[in-house]
């Protein structure tokens, strides 16, 4: 084989290397290509309708690949760990502060702690949503944390395959003399590989922002206990059912327009400092009302009587449920009832000592930002009610005592942690009665129904 043909043979070769090698870099390239961060957006606190919720999720959603609450929560708290099995990348946390005209949006992503990497606090338009301006530096700098850190230029070993040669001369038509093999070509330098992007050093992390007045942040600080102060109003009525027969002692009933007791009630959660989660919620509580300066009214007479109710037994406070982020509070509680009627008492009408255990549950639901519906009932099971029944001077020999009460209202944030609460208020005492037919009084059973309310100022500390 001549000199000119093996070099023809030795080009051809590399030009085809060549080509096969660009057409395999074309097809792996989309193979190449890096997934986009996965995060999760949890929610918007204080986000009416959702109308804000869903403009972050637009916003976010087309840069990142969002995924479920769940894959980095646990209940309803961040689960870092779960977190990075399954890939996720950051927590978008938000929460709507402030009052109308000068709302805010406090935005926090958090990363690897419940420490937030980073927040944003942005101003909301007049119909609730932010401007698209305000918003793109938020997508672009949440970006710029979640991306990988980037990996230094390959280096040129030289092994690549050199450069394809220009094309030949076109050949005269009269062989040309013979021509000297060509010296060696020298083997060129890798070119040295430019200086990796150095990073550029983050900046310093800001000092967290926190929500306005009455917010939360992502991970509400611990709450340990609450007070709270106020005034109790109600009415009240005891009557008989049944006959009594002639001959037999006059039960007198009992009618009372107003009872005005001033009120207080402690909460503590000592559980809140050891534990988190829903045991953070277990706690006691006590309550104690005393009535000021009442009268009883009974057929003709009016005598000066006193009232007090006491209350003290176990409370939990589980974790926000559902969407709505309902607050439930189950409790179970000693309770007790005097009622005593001054001046030797009234021929005929019974004081009251009521003695028993009741079981009750609150609900709290949101309503927006500042208010809540407060709604609340329990069971109690006298197991003592003098002096109706087994009282020092019992009217009936044997008998039983039950009661239901309910009340429901408004919670109204003022500042920080303090509240103002407006409930109205339920309760009935019914007595089943077992008439002994040689005894003093006569009657099949027994009504004490009360109807009023209470207004509240409650701190949580």
């Amino acid at each position: 084989m001549s000199h000119d043909a093996r070099v023809h043979g030795e080009y051809d070769a590399h030009m085809n290397l060549f080509r096969s090698a660009a057409v395999l870099a074309l097809l792996a390239g989309p193979l190449t290509v890096s997934a986009r961060p996965r995060v999760v957006i949890a929610y918007v606190r204080g986000d009416q309708g959702g109308a804000l919720s869903r403009q972050l999720r637009a916003a976010l959603c087309g840069r990142f690949e969002c995924v479920p609450r769940t894959t980095a929560y646990t209940g309803t708290r961040p689960d870092f760990a779960k977190a990075r099995r399954n890939g996720v990348s950051g927590i978008v946390f938000g929460a709507v502060t402030g009052k109308a005209p000068n709302r805010m949006l406090w935005l926090a992503l958090l990363t690897t702690t419940i420490e937030p990497a980073r927040t944003w606090t942005l101003p909301l338009r007049r119909n609730g949503l932010l401007a698209p301006r305000s918003l793109e530096p938020v997508v672009v700098e949440i970006e710029r944390q979640l991306a990988p850190p980037r990996a230094a230029a390959p280096v040129d070993t030289g092994t690549a395959p050199p450069p394809p040669r220009a094309a030949p001369p076109a050949q005269p038509s009269a062989p040309p003399p013979a021509a000297e093999p060509p010296a060696p070509r020298r083997a060129e330098a890798a070119p040295r590989p430019a200086p990796p992007e150095r990073a550029l050093p983050p900046p310093a992390r800001p000092a967290p922002e926190r929500p306005a007045a009455g917010e939360e942040a992502p991970a509400a600080a611990r709450r340990w206990g609450a007070v709270e102060l106020g005034a109790h109003v109600a009415g009240r009525k005891l009557e008989y059912s049944g006959t009594v027969p002639a001959g037999s002692g006059t039960l007198q009933g009992m009618s009372v327009d107003a009872v005005a007791s001033p009120r207080v009630r402690l909460e503590v959660f000592p559980a809140a400092w050891l534990t988190r989660g829903a045991l953070s919620g277990l706690g006691a509580f006590g309550e104690y009302r005393r009535s000021v300066g009442f009268e009883v009214r009974s057929g003709t007479e009016k005598r000066s009587a006193e009232l007090a109710r006491l209350g003290a037994g176990l409370t939990w406070r589980l974790p926000p449920l559902t969407s709505w982020k309902l607050g439930l509070a189950p409790a179970v509680s000693y309770e007790r009832v005097d009622l005593t009627v001054g001046g030797g008492g009234i021929a005929g009408l019974p004081d009251a000592h009521l003695r028993g255990v009741k079981a009750g549950l609150g609900v709290a639901v949101p309503i927006g930002s500042r208010l809540a519906l407060l709604l609340g009932g329990g069971y109690v099971r006298w197991t003592s009610a003098g002096d109706l029944v087994k009282g020092k001077v019992p009217f009936f020999p044997s008998g039983s005592a039950s009661a239901v009460e309910a009340e429901a209202g408004l919670s109204a944030a003022l500042f920080g942690r303090v509240s103002a609460q407006l409930l109205g208020e339920y309760g009935s005492t019914s007595y089943s009665l077992d008439p002994d037919p040689t005894g003093t009084y006569r009657a099949s059973g027994a009504t004490d129904r009360s109807l009023g309310g209470r207004v509240t100022v409650r701190a949580e500390l």
